[in-house]
Formats: structure tokens, C-alpha cells, sequence
């Protein structure tokens, strides 16, 4: 147990209360004695009521945190094992490992698990580039209409024939034979390219409506790959400095989502069958 002034900095707010109470409760009391106002036994009596103050206010204190903390799981139900399972766990954990290194990791994870949910709170959420299974998803539950922007310089062709590639255009080919209405601009470098023919050839004859757009023609905030559903939810690519794809944002923000269509709208324009 850390002891010392360090020690009682790191304790709680009503801990540091209690300690507070009764020292400031023993100096009223010697005080008391020296300045003759209060007989020894009176003033450890004023000690002992200050003493006892003190603890009663701090357990008071930690009553209405429990209390907070309490309601505030019970307010999602649904996800009251887990959120009782985490304070538990990093209870022991900072029980048992009270080393500054176990500690800082800690409140590392902590913090970056707080920053993801602030994400999801402002209707965000990021993964990493191998995890976009919810390009799948969210086209599965397309019902009206997609609006996609493939940049192929930075993907390839190729990324159509590996496993998400196929899995996102079998649900593509879903989504039209139930109804869905999609548009596709594919920003190339070589439109002539044999691979790239073959992909625009196939996606047209599924029934996508595609453009093409010359990458030397696009601004450079068009050279995005995106997609929108039914004007509700959008998926982008998150670009590293080398135009590689290192993660992916999915959106269900209005505000957000109006700006990422009006960039589809931007490259549909540009774009040519």
C-alpha cells in the first residue's frame, strides 16, 4: 500500500476527506487545550466529534457514488454483465498490480476504450482494414440504393477477387435482384488495363450503373473510396500517406453522411460511362 503524501493523492476524493477531518479535528483539539478553552478530556471529545464527522460525511460520499455508479448500469440492461464485469476487472486489476507500469497501461486501454465509444456517440466507427464486415452488412440491408466511389489506384482490381472482395459483390448482386439501385464511379489511372475491362465488363452486366473518372481529371478530395446506403449510413476508407487503405470509418451521423454524398454526387458529375 502506497503510504506517504503520494500515497494519500492517489486515494479517493472522500478518503482524503476522512484523513482531512481528523487531522484537522486532533489540531482543533490540541489547540483548544493549549489555548485553555478546552480541558484535555473536552478536547479530545472535540477530536473525537470531528473525527466522526469526517467519516460519516465520506461514507456518505461513497454511498451516492455507488449509488451514481449503480443507476447509470442499470440504465442499459442489456449491457449490464459487461459493464459490471469491466469495473470489476479493473478493480482487481488495479488491486493487484499496483505498479506505476501496470497502472499507466491501465488507463491506457481504458482511455482508448472511452475514445471509441465517444467515436460511436458521434456516429462513428472505426476498424481496422482487414475489418470491414460491416461493407458486407450494411449492403445486405440496402433497400433503395448505393452510392460507391472505388478508387482503383489505390485498391487494385485484384481486391475484387479476394475474400471480402467476392463476399461485398455477392451482396451487391443481392442487393440489385431484390431492387437496389447502384452507382459506381471507378477512378483509374488506365481505363484500357485488361484486369480493370474485365471488372467495369462484369459489374455492368450485373446491372450497376458504372462511371468511370480519369484519376488525372479527379481533385484531390474526390480520390475517396466510399460507400452510401439509402442515404442513412456510409462507409470511407481511411488513407494512409502512401494512398493505401490502413482502416475504415462507418458512419451513420446525418450531417456526415450528407457530406460524403455530396463528394458521390461530385464524382458522378466528373465521371463518364
Amino acid at each position: 500500500m502506497a503510504d506517504g503524501p503520494v500515497g494519500l493523492l492517489r486515494r479517493s476524493f472522500d478518503e482524503r476527506l476522512a484523513a482531512a477531518g481528523v487531522a484537522a479535528s486532533a489540531a482543533l483539539g490540541v489547540a483548544l487545550n493549549l489555548v485553555d478553552w478546552a480541558g484535555p478530556g473536552e478536547a479530545i471529545l472535540v477530536a473525537l466529534a470531528g473525527s466522526t464527522l469526517a467519516f460519516v460525511v465520506g461514507a456518505g460520499l461513497r454511498a451516492e457514488r455507488r449509488a451514481e455508479i449503480r443507476d447509470q448500469v442499470d440504465a442499459v440492461p442489456a449491457l449490464r454483465p459487461e459493464l459490471t464485469r469491466i469495473l470489476e476487472l479493473t478493480g482487481r486489476i488495479s488491486a493487484q498490480y499496483p505498479d506505476r507500469n501496470a497502472r499507466d497501461e491501465l488507463r491506457r486501454r481504458c482511455r482508448h476504450f472511452v475514445e471509441e465509444l465517444e467515436g460511436l456517440s458521434r456516429g462513428q466507427l472505426r476498424t481496422a482494414s482487414w475489418d470491414a464486415a460491416q461493407l458486407v452488412e450494411r449492403t445486405q440491408q440496402c433497400r433503395r440504393r448505393m452510392q460507391a466511389v472505388t478508387n482503383i489506384t489505390a485498391v487494385g482490381p485484384d481486391w475484387w477477387t479476394a475474400t471480402l472482395g467476392r463476399d461485398y459483390w455477392r451482396a451487391n448482386t443481392a442487393a440489385i435482384a431484390r431492387g437496389v439501385q447502384i452507382t459506381r464511379v471507378f477512378i483509374v489511372a488506365d481505363r484500357t488495363e485488361p484486369a480493370f475491362a474485365a471488372l467495369l465488363a462484369e459489374q455492368s452486366a450485373a446491372g450497376v450503373r458504372t462511371l468511370v473518372l480519369d484519376h488525372a481529371d479527379a481533385p484531390r478530395d474526390l480520390l475517396v473510396n466510399m460507400v452510401i446506403w439509402d442515404d442513412s449510413h456510409a462507409w470511407q476508407a481511411e488513407m494512409n500517406p502512401f494512398g493505401g487503405i490502413s482502416g475504415n470509418i462507418f458512419h451513420h451521423d446525418p450531417g456526415t453522411v450528407r457530406r460524403l454524398r455530396d463528394l458521390a454526387d461530385a464524382c458522378v458529375e466528373r465521371a463518364r460511362p
